[in-house]
């Protein structure tokens, strides 16, 4: 397929709800619900790739470029977020006198 027979756009559903709060366990402090928030992005982005690919092939289109990385970045976000998990959960089992501060991950 040469790039005459690419379509410019095709239709996606974009979410709008639920409230970030309403997510699961968004009452269960900071890491968790963004954890979860990230792997239904990730989920998000996974089915607009399966749209795509499924209507253009998986070619190098711009609109598969992105669902990849979307998908990518979901899913390195929800790691980083669930890193920062741990190393708050070992410093409380612990009782580190002197915490980590979230940004100073390494």
């Amino acid at each position: 397929m040469g790039d005459f027979d690419v379509p410019k756009h095709i239709q996606v559903e974009w979410p709008v709800g639920p409230l970030y709060i309403r997510l699961p366990d968004a009452g269960a402090g900071e890491v968790q619900p963004w954890v979860n928030y990230k792997l239904v992005a990730t989920r998000w982005h996974i089915e607009a790739l399966n749209s795509v690919v499924s209507q253009v092939g998986f070619q190098r289109c711009v609109g598969v470029e992105m669902a990849l990385a979307g998908t990518l970045a979901s899913l390195n976000g929800a790691f980083d977020a669930a890193v920062a998990g741990l190393i708050f959960a070992g410093e409380e089992f612990l009782r580190t006198p002197k915490r980590t501060k979230p940004f100073n991950y390494r």
